[in-house]
């Protein structure tokens, strides 16, 4: 299911960080990561994806995830990921990120 990279599994650390495909190319940012409560293991992750004007969380399994510097490569390419189904997200005066 998850393989270890490097370091070690996404986790809370890595908001932010960059989400790529196998060969590199930037999907999205890690908004956050989802855990399967019945094994207790990271099974999905929200990846922030589109322009500022557009943004949408798309889900992404973490099966053989990779954990990179300053990365997480999932092992889905970028436009299987894109084709996803998503969420639309807003952002509003009274403060972060708000589901649409």
């Amino acid at each position: 299911m998850y393989t270890p990279g490097p370091s070690s599994r996404p986790s809370a650390s890595q908001h932010n960080h960059d989400v790529v495909d196998p060969k590199g190319h930037k999907i999205g940012v890690l908004e956050a990561i989802y855990v399967d409560t019945t094994t207790d293991q990271r099974a999905m992750a929200a990846v922030r994806t589109g322009l500022p004007t557009r943004r949408r969380l798309v889900f992404v399994p973490l099966d053989e995830a990779i954990l990179g510097p300053d990365y997480v490569k999932v092992s889905y390419a970028k436009a299987l990921v894109r084709k996803a189904p998503s969420i639309g997200t807003r952002r509003d005066s009274r403060g972060p990120l708000a589901i649409c």
